[in-house]
């Protein structure tokens, strides 16, 4: 069951559908696909059908058909994440999947499959961003719809559960996606590739913090022997593999690569840098970790030093920024 939006061309799903096929090894001649504006007058249903018995009914084609495939396309502001039938139907397939009745697949116009799979590579944290947009709240419908999805969505689910739940399900897929692209790369280009640390930080923050560490352990090798220990990617590789270690409670193992960031970035930078103040907050964030400890205070004002200096000229970041948000809420 292919769902997409009344903004997407008849070619785009014929063509998705089709290198759908092709991936899958379908026969296109034997393949079966329910898409509602072909088998649904939806304009004759608005009046004739209350919206629950229609919405069932859709659940239960959704069930029946056992797969939901969504169009994502463009993939840099994909249509179908801004409209509310849409997320709904996506949701219906997670749910559904829980159940161990359908499955919810992702796929695309061959080219915007092509622009995808080279972003992959060299804009993972872009692709990232795009799929991160889920608002249910704001997505749009027809005002016929409009009322009666936000009904179903609040005594069902809720809004935040649905950004949620559709949220994970894009995350899941594009870890995979990057999964996928990693081991296609020559080994000579995975170290020094940016696609490894971002999707070890898309990882990470999805929790899986054992598969996240060997992709920050890899890149910070190569770039030692290709860069230098002083080098800011280099640094940047050090910091991101220190704190997922201390995410990983492993805080004896993560503070010496911590101190040696703020080292480096106060030598190649200097000690007001910015990045040598967030280096420096970050070690006084896992002081914190341990109230009773003896550096305990010293973490304190080291956290609030920088606090300090980040709000202050020349840098003067606003309440909002990440970092300073960041530093507040280990101090709370």
């Amino acid at each position: 069951m292919p769902r997409s939006t009344w903004n997407y061309q008849l070619s785009q799903i014929i063509t998705a559908l089709q290198a759908y096929c092709d991936r899958t090894k379908r026969d296109p001649k034997t393949t079966y696909v329910w898409i509602c504006f072909a088998c649904i007058n939806q304009h004759r249903a608005l009046g004739e059908v209350p919206f629950d018995v229609f919405r069932a009914k859709f659940e239960t084609q959704v069930a029946e058909a056992g797969r939901i495939l969504s169009l994502l396309a463009p993939w840099k502001d994909p249509a179908n994440l801004k409209r509310s039938w849409c997320l709904l139907e996506i949701v219906t397939a997670l749910m559904l999947k829980d159940d161990g009745k359908c499955e919810l697949e992702i796929i695309m116009p061959p080219d915007e499959e092509e622009s995808f799979n080279k972003a992959l590579v060299e804009q993972f944290d872009e692709i990232a961003k795009s799929v991160s947009s889920i608002d249910m709240a704001s997505a749009s419908a027809r005002p016929e719809d409009e009322a009666n999805i936000r009904r179903v969505v609040k005594e069902r689910l809720g809004f935040h559960k649905v950004n949620t739940r559709v949220l994970e399900a894009l995350r899941e897929w594009l870890a995979e996606a990057g999964r996928g692209a990693l081991q296609a790369l020559p080994q000579q280009e995975r170290g020094t590739s940016t696609l490894m640390n971002n999707l070890g930080m898309l990882l990470q923050d999805q929790g899986k913090l054992e598969e996240a560490e060997p992709l920050f352990r890899e890149p910070l090798e190569a770039r030692r022997e290709t860069l230098g220990p002083r080098h800011p990617s280099t640094l940047a590789s050090l910091n991101n593999l220190a704190m997922l270690l201390q995410d990983q409670g492993k805080l004896e193992e993560a503070e010496p690569l911590l101190r040696e960031v703020a080292e480096g970035f106060r030598e190649t930078l200097g000690p007001q840098h910015r990045n040598t103040l967030n280096s420096e907050g970050n070690l006084g964030m896992l002081m914190l970790l341990n109230k009773d400890g003896p550096r305990y205070e010293a973490g304190v004002s080291t956290v609030q030093g920088v606090l300090q200096q980040l709000k202050a000229p020349p840098h003067n970041l606003p309440e909002g920024h990440p970092w300073i948000k960041k530093f507040q809420g280990a101090l709370e």
